[in-house]
C-alpha cells in the first residue's frame, strides 16, 4: 500500500485519492502556495533522501564531499538495515546518495533489502563502478549517472581520464536499465557547449547514438564546495538558468527524451533527509536519530512540521 501525506487547506483526502485513482500514470504531489495538491506531471509526495555516505571515488571540484576517506562513525550494514525498515513506514520514495554510494559495503545487498520493502529506489552515482549497478538492475526503478560535458570539462574538473570510461558505462548500463538519466553539471565555462544551439544538443546526439538514456538532467545549483573561488567565477547566471530550462523543453520535444534542470523557482519536494550518521532533518529542522526513533514518532514529527510550515491541515493518504 503506498502511503502518502497530503497537506491541504482546501482539498479533501477523499478528492485527493479520487484524482490520484483517475490518471493513466503514476500521479504526484507536489506543494503550491499552502497547498499540496495532486497532478501527474508535478513533484512527488514525501520522499526519503538518504545520503547514505561521505566516501567517494572521486575527487570533483564542485562536490563537497568528494574523495573522503570513510567516517568510523558512519551506519554499520545491520544499522542502515533498522533504518531501512522505520522509513519504510513513512514513505515509500527512497533516493540513495553520497558520497558515492556504489562503495559503500555491501551496497548489492542494501538495494535487495530496500526493495524487499517496497521502496521504489532512485540512485544518484559517478557511474565508475558499473558492475555493482549491473548486479542490482534489476531492483532499481531509476538511475541518475553523472557525465560532464564536453570531454576536457569533465576530465579537468573530475578525474582526468575518467570520461571515457563512464560514458562507456552509461552505454551498458542503459542497455540493460529501462530508465537511466545522465546528470551533467552546467557552468559558465560549459554553459554555451550545452546552450548554443537552439535547435540542436550535441551532447545528446552523441549519448543516443551509444545509449538508451531517457533523459539528461542539467545541475546549475552547486553546492558551495571545497574551493569558493571556484563557485564565484563559474556560477550560471539567473537569467541564463532560465534560458536554458525554456531549451530543455525544445530539446526534449527534438529528441524525445526529458531534458530537465532545476531554476529555483518551483517549491522542492517534501523530503526527509538522512546523513551517514543516521540523523534526521525535515525543512532544516531536526527530527532526530532514526535509531532512536520508530517509524510513527518520525512521521508524527513530519506531519507536525508540515501543519507549521503550510498552516494547513495534514492527513495520510494510503493508496
Amino acid at each position: 500500500m503506498r502511503r502518502i501525506i497530503s497537506v491541504t487547506s482546501r482539498k479533501e483526502t477523499k478528492e485527493i485519492i479520487k484524482y490520484l485513482q483517475n490518471q493513466d500514470t503514476g500521479s504526484q504531489l507536489y506543494i503550491s502556495e499552502k497547498t499540496i495538491i495532486a497532478a501527474p506531471d508535478g513533484y512527488g509526495g514525501l520522499t526519503n533522501l538518504w545520503r547514505m555516505t561521505h566516501g567517494c571515488n572521486m575527487y570533483c571540484k564542485y562536490c563537497k564531499t568528494g574523495s573522503l576517506s570513510y567516517d568510523s562513525e558512519e551506519l554499520s550494514f545491520s544499522e542502515r538495515l533498522n533504518i531501512l525498515e522505520k522509513i519504510a513506514g513513512v514513505s515509500d520514495e527512497l533516493d540513495l546518495t553520497g558520497g558515492e554510494v556504489t562503495t559503500m559495503p555491501r551496497f548489492d545487498d542494501i538495494i535487495r533489502v530496500a526493495r524487499s520493502y517496497g521502496f521504489n529506489i532512485r540512485i544518484a552515482t559517478n557511474g565508475v563502478l558499473v558492475e555493482e549497478l549491473l548486479a542490482t538492475a534489476d531492483f532499481i526503478d531509476q538511475v541518475f549517472m553523472s557525465l560532464d560535458y564536453p570531454l576536457d570539462f569533465h576530465n579537468a574538473n573530475r578525474i582526468p581520464t575518467t570520461y571515457d570510461r563512464i560514458y562507456g558505462n552509461i552505454t551498458r548500463l542503459s542497455r540493460r536499465h529501462p530508465r537511466v538519466t545522465v546528470e551533467s553539471v552546467v557552468t559558465a565555462e560549459n554553459y554555451s557547449s550545452h546552450f548554443s544551439d537552439p535547435k540542436r544538443n550535441r551532447f545528446a546526439e552523441g549519448l543516443l547514438e551509444a545509449c538508451e538514456i531517457v533523459g539528461i538532467r542539467f545541475s546549475f545549483l552547486m553546492n558551495k564546495g571545497r574551493a569558493r573561488e571556484f563557485y564565484d567565477s563559474m556560477k550560471v547566471p539567473a537569467e541564463k538558468i532560465r534560458e536554458a530550462i525554456q531549451l530543455c523543453k525544445t530539446y526534449s520535444s527534438i529528441y524525445g527524451i526529458d531534458f530537465s534542470g532545476y531554476d529555483g523557482s518551483k517549491p522542492l519536494d517534501p523530503r526527509l533527509h538522512l546523513d551517514p550518521f543516521g540523523r534526521i532533518t525535515f525543512f532544516g529542522k531536526s527530527l532526530g536519530n532514526a535509531l532512536e526513533e520508530t517509524s510513527d514518532s518520525i512521521l508524527d514529527k513530519t506531519i507536525n512540521l508540515l501543519e507549521e510550515t503550510y498552516s494547513a491541515k495534514a492527513r495520510i493518504v494510503e493508496l
